[in-house]
C-alpha cells in the first residue's frame, strides 16, 4: 500500500493540487500563462525541498515540464500519467540500487 500511495495517490494529488487547480484560478483570475508556470513550478519545488532538501533542486526541472505539458496538452490526465511514470521510474532506480549493495 505504501508504494501504491508514493507511485500513483502522490502524484495524482500533487498534480490537482500544483498544476489543475492553480491552472484553472490563474484562467479565472486573468494570470498570465507564464506566471502560472512559474507559480506552478515554484510551489511545487518549495513544498519538495521542504523534506527532500538539496536533491528536490531535479524537481524545478521536472515541475517546469509538468506546467508546461499542462498548458499545452490542455489534459491534467496526461500530466498525472507522466508523474506517475516518472515515479515508476524512480522507485525502480532506487530498487536497483538497494540490490547493488
Amino acid at each position: 500500500m505504501n508504494y501504491f500511495r508514493l507511485i500513483v495517490m502522490f502524484p495524482l494529488f500533487e498534480e490537482l493540487n500544483f498544476r489543475y487547480f492553480l491552472y484553472l484560478e490563474t484562467k479565472m483570475l486573468s494570470i498570465s500563462v507564464i506566471a502560472f508556470i512559474i507559480l506552478s513550478t515554484l510551489s511545487f519545488f518549495l513544498t519538495h525541498l521542504l523534506y527532500q532538501g538539496i536533491s528536490a533542486y531535479i524537481k524545478l526541472l521536472f515541475s517546469f515540464g509538468q506546467a508546461v505539458l499542462l498548458v499545452l496538452s490542455n489534459s491534467i490526465i496526461l500530466v498525472i500519467l507522466v508523474h506517475i511514470i516518472f515515479n515508476i521510474l524512480v522507485f525502480l532506480d532506487r530498487l536497483s540500487v538497494k540490490r547493488e549493495w
